[in-house]
């Protein structure tokens, strides 16, 4: 069935570079929900193109209708090998892109592109030919780590041209937006992800348990998320409290390593919840379990976890790792300094906050967290953001 719906919404068609996918259910999490949040106001198609390498065909698309107005082109490509990689990485990606745009028969209005500049492609040719305008919204933590000036002058180049012709351009943070034009000279529109809970926080939740519930949710990649640190600390704070247990919820490429220091550091089961990736329904539910939150991570552009974990009511430790200091303060966290020193043997500031949280987490007052954040990221505050922002 077709859906003929642009006589009353504007057609946006979004081009992320992060996206839930069959590979990895948590990726770009952010990108969908900000996206659902305009599915009344606009006519949205994502196209989302993902690499694996053991697929049969060379290219498969999955359609999702989330909603009469709200449909997902999901495209896979089989990852190539060898000493061209790269290149055919490249064509395939961009044939899988066509397809994802072959599927579109209603008319376009606007391109949304999240994460430049290789997503781009579609909307730079309409907007060549048919004067299409295009909006882009920057969440890349490149521009805080030093990866934007470490890109060959060629990329940088292209990427600059891609934001040349943007209609307009928002950030996530305000640390963001700062390095973003130190970086490039350009401006943007600061808008926040929206964030979401699970349930409402009551007296009921506060019930005192012996058992300490201490949630970390990320991708598994210890050179940004530092979790093998967070480990360290956590088991090192497990000598002084036995009735800490951590969850982390997550996957990614150093998923091994993380399970293998968890053996190395003989931390007991009972103490210890590794989940693997789970989809976002379980980690507001976990969100909503827990006693607080921590954030061990060396930078973050935004911080969502962080944030919906606030919403929730439970207070949050975390580094000092950019975006999450925006809205942290001495009424709902506790901040600590980053530790940049790799494959450090323990932390013991961040094992000094785990068990200081431990002892003061109920003293926090959990329904102001919750309302505080509300005001800022909850879903009406935002949306109102980006209606203001999307003018087509």
């Amino acid at each position: 069935m077709k859906y003929k719906l642009t006589d009353q919404l504007k057609h946006i068609v979004a081009l992320p570079r992060w996206y839930p996918n069959k590979v990895d259910i948590q990726l770009g999490i952010f990108n969908q929900r900000q996206l659902l949040l305009l599915k009344d106001d606009f006519q949205i198609t994502v196209i989302y193109v993902q690499a694996i390498g053991d697929q049969a065909l060379r290219h498969k698309q999955e359609t999702n209708r989330v909603t009469p107005s709200f449909t997902e082109h999901l495209i896979y490509f089989r990852s190539a090998k060898g000493p061209f990689r790269k290149l055919i990485n490249f064509i395939r990606f961009n044939r899988a892109q066509k397809l994802g745009m072959a599927a579109i028969t209603d008319k376009i209005d606007a391109f949304h592109i999240h994460v430049p500049y290789r997503t781009a492609l579609p909307a730079l040719r309409a907007h060549r030919k048919s004067n299409i305008p295009y909006f882009i919204t920057e969440h890349w933590s490149g521009h805080l780590n030093g990866l934007y000036l470490k890109k060959n002058s060629v990329d940088r180049l292209f990427y600059r041209l891609v934001l040349k012709k943007a209609r307009a351009i928002s950030t996530v943070s305000v640390v963001l937006q700062k390095a973003f034009k130190k970086n490039t000279e350009f401006d943007s529109t600061l808008i926040p992800n929206v964030i979401e809970k699970m349930g409402q926080n009551s007296v009921e939740d506060l019930i005192v348990s012996p058992t300490i519930e201490i949630l970390t949710v990320g991708d598994l990649i210890d050179e940004t998320k530092n979790h093998s640190g967070l480990l360290e600390a956590f088991n090192s704070a497990l000598q002084l409290n036995q009735n800490l247990r951590l969850t982390l919820i997550g996957g990614g490429p150093d998923e091994e390593k993380i399970h293998a220091l968890v053996r190395k550091l003989n931390i007991p089961s009972k103490n210890i919840n590794l989940t693997g990736r789970q989809n976002h329904d379980f980690v507001l539910e976990a969100m909503h379990q827990c006693d607080f939150y921590i954030c061990n991570s060396r930078y973050e552009t935004f911080g969502m976890t962080i944030a919906e974990a606030l919403l929730s009511g439970k207070p949050v430790v975390s580094t000092k790792c950019g975006g999450p200091e925006e809205f942290l303060t001495a009424n709902n966290s506790l901040l600590i300094e980053v530790n940049n020193i790799l494959n450090q043997t323990g932390d013991a500031t961040l094992r000094d906050a785990i068990l200081k949280m431990a002892a003061t987490y109920q003293n926090y007052d959990h329904l102001a967290i919750s309302e505080d954040i509300a005001n800022i990221f909850g879903k009406e505050a935002v949306r109102q953001k980006w209606l203001s922002f999307l003018k087509i």
